[in-house]
């Protein structure tokens, strides 16, 4: 796995693109296990722009946004409140595009 940070911002939100080998169904399986489901149109919309000022040759017309909150535990950012984790996924590519957001 290679994981690439798009913002050197150390702010409320991180943004990464990560490089996997393991099959899209194993990560489209792992994350609808996980709790993340397909995000509204407006959200998709919203992160695809966000990833887009990021990554400008990458078209996200054909990615699908899953999104789900969690609590990661003492000593985390995303301790006692949930952070919100968005994962845009196209089928077939090796790419995952990840949010992961304090509020």
């Amino acid at each position: 796995m290679e994981r690439e940070s798009l913002i050197a911002e150390t702010d409320a939100i991180g943004l990464w693109r990560i490089r996997v080998s393991v099959p899209s169904a194993m990560i489209h399986q792992a994350m609808l296990n996980s709790g993340f489901g397909p995000a509204s149109t407006d959200n998709s919309d919203y992160w695809k722009g966000k990833f887009r000022r990021f990554d400008p040759t990458t078209s996200f017309d054909d990615f699908t946004l899953f999104a789900a909150e969690f609590v990661s535990g003492p000593g985390t950012t995303c301790d006692e409140f949930p952070c919100d984790v968005q994962i845009l996924f196209k089928d077939g590519d090796p790419n995952l595009y990840v949010a992961i957001v304090k509020y």
